[in-house]
């Protein structure tokens, strides 16, 4: 008895021990609701982004490839622009269709503004890349603890974060003021006359770019909600009770 009172004595954490454990699955699914609205929008950007389809609609639908003072045909821009963001093309640069002499469209400066724009949206892909495999990892580890209930409540709850994000991010490329402060932090203003690369992103590609982004990160909200309603959802749970 007087050696167990000994140690006891030698031990200060001998009555707090077991008193506090760190709630590692509210943490895990905080994490999991503040990074699942970034993935949806940073994957759905990089799509549209990327995608020739947004090209191909984009100008389809405006006027700006008569503006443009070269001789080009619209198949040109929009192959041009969808292979280089795929990384399916190296340079930037094309030239115009012309026998005698044919001139490069875009400007060293121009050319360049894209590799930042490519470089940008190649480090987010990564960033939602790794994000994506943390949320996957937080899902397995929470359903295998039986943590149905939190995982769901945590998406239900992300749902607000990804209305603010979205709402910023629109709000950055659809207020023209905004989105030419923006642009002109980034990039200056310091540009040729006539820079094609700036007629273009004048008009009405970042709009169209924020407003196809915004409906599919939307889309893919909808898709993780039918997959929670179909796996993790109050209705899943009572069922597995029964």
């Amino acid at each position: 008895m007087k050696n167990i009172g000994m140690r006891a004595k030698r031990n200060p954490w001998r009555n707090t021990r077991n008193d506090y454990n760190m709630p590692w699955n509210d943490i895990f699914a905080a994490i999991f609701m503040a990074i699942l609205p970034l993935i949806v929008v940073i994957f759905a950007s990089n799509i549209i982004i990327r995608g020739t389809f947004f090209y191909s609609f984009y100008f389809t639908r405006t006027d700006v490839v008569k503006e443009i003072p070269y001789e080009i045909k619209k198949d040109q821009l929009i192959e041009n622009f969808g292979k280089y963001m795929q990384h399916r093309k190296s340079d930037f640069q094309i030239k115009e269709n012309s026998k005698y002499k044919p001139q490069n469209v875009f400007t060293d400066r121009g050319i360049s503004i894209m590799e930042n724009i490519r470089t940008i949206f190649d480090v987010s892909l990564a960033i939602g890349i790794s994000l994506a495999v943390v949320a996957l990892v937080i899902v397995i580890y929470l359903y295998r603890q039986k943590e149905r209930r939190l995982i769901y409540e945590s998406f239900t709850n992300s749902v607000i974060w990804f209305s603010v994000i979205c709402a910023i991010y629109g709000g950055a490329l659809l207020i023209t003021p905004i989105r030419k402060l923006i642009f002109r932090i980034l990039y200056g203003v310091r540009f040729e006359p006539g820079d094609v690369l700036i007629q273009i992103f004048k008009t009405h590609l970042p709009s169209y770019y924020a407003i196809m982004t915004l409906i599919l990160a939307v889309m893919m909200m909808i898709v993780i909600w039918y997959l929670m309603n179909k796996f993790v959802s109050y209705q899943k749970m009572f069922n597995k009770s029964l």
